[in-house]
């Protein structure tokens, strides 16, 4: 009986400690809710420097065009949002191109390209002095054909499968890449 009665007492010691700190807890959490809120300096300071880019780096074209269309300018209007909550940031905008068409071509296509979309941010507000631009023509692809293709003429004679791989990989190269640096501050 005595076992009983010490286990007894243990468990009820220990039941009226648990509800003493669950307590405690509650009003300490209650008390404690306010401190950090979003209108709190300290937390938009670390919510700014932790807030995503906007959805993609990359902002791609048609064949033979530098011309952003709607879904261009939209994430664009993004990265403008985002740039506008962080001045230490620059940009260079890099300008790419498929594998057709001779180097020369492609050179100058991606520095429209990259030119496009560095005219349409300044247009929206940012700065010239923070956007650098450069192109790689098709030196740098995103996507290596699925297949050593050669002449376009070849591609044409790819089974369907195969043509739509190649082409599919070629619009993947067709863009211009947004690249962020940060400022370093003294």
């Amino acid at each position: 009986m005595k076992l009983n009665q010490h286990t007894t007492l243990t468990i009820s010691l220990l039941a009226a400690t648990g509800i003493l700190f669950v307590g405690c807890t509650k009003q300490a959490l209650k008390d404690t809710t306010n401190l950090f809120t979003e209108k709190t300096p300290v937390v938009k300071q670390l919510n700014k420097l932790h807030e995503p880019k906007p959805y993609s780096n990359a902002i791609h074209f048609v064949v033979n065009s530098a011309s952003l269309d709607k879904e261009d300018k939209a994430v664009l209007d993004r990265y403008l949002a985002w740039l506008n909550i962080h001045p230490d940031i620059t940009l260079t905008i890099e300008g790419n191109c498929d594998e057709r068409g001779s180097s020369e071509l492609n050179q100058a296509l991606g520095q429209r390209r990259a030119n496009s979309v560095r005219s349409y941010l300044i247009a929206g507000g940012f700065s010239s002095k923070r956007v650098d631009t450069v192109s790689f023509g098709e030196t740098r692809p995103a996507c290596e054909s699925p297949r050593n293709t050669g002449p376009i003429e070849e591609v044409r004679n790819l089974v369907v499968g195969e043509r739509k791989a190649v082409e599919a990989c070629w619009a993947k190269n067709r863009r211009a890449v947004i690249v962020t640096h940060h400022i370093a501050s003294h």
